[in-house]
């Protein structure tokens, strides 16, 4: 189960608590013993956000220059 941030929504706080599928590996050699399914669209691996952050603050034209700070993706 993994928790991630959303674009505040009416100045509320969104949390978004997603279940993922795990898979576990049984090869006695496999490095990665158990693999979780992706969200490629939604947030990225171990990520604590979601994309829509990111993409609002890409698509606002001033952003670099109003002194904001962008966040890690």
């Amino acid at each position: 189960m993994r928790r991630l941030a959303d674009l505040i929504t009416h100045g509320l706080p969104v949390h978004l608590v997603v279940t993922t599928r795990r898979w576990f590996c049984d090869v006695p050699g496999c490095s990665r013993r158990i693999f979780t399914e992706r969200l490629p669209s939604t947030a990225a691996p171990s990520a604590r956000r979601t994309l829509r952050p990111a993409q609002a603050l890409d698509a606002h034209p001033g952003w670099p220059h109003c002194g904001l700070r962008r966040w890690e993706r």
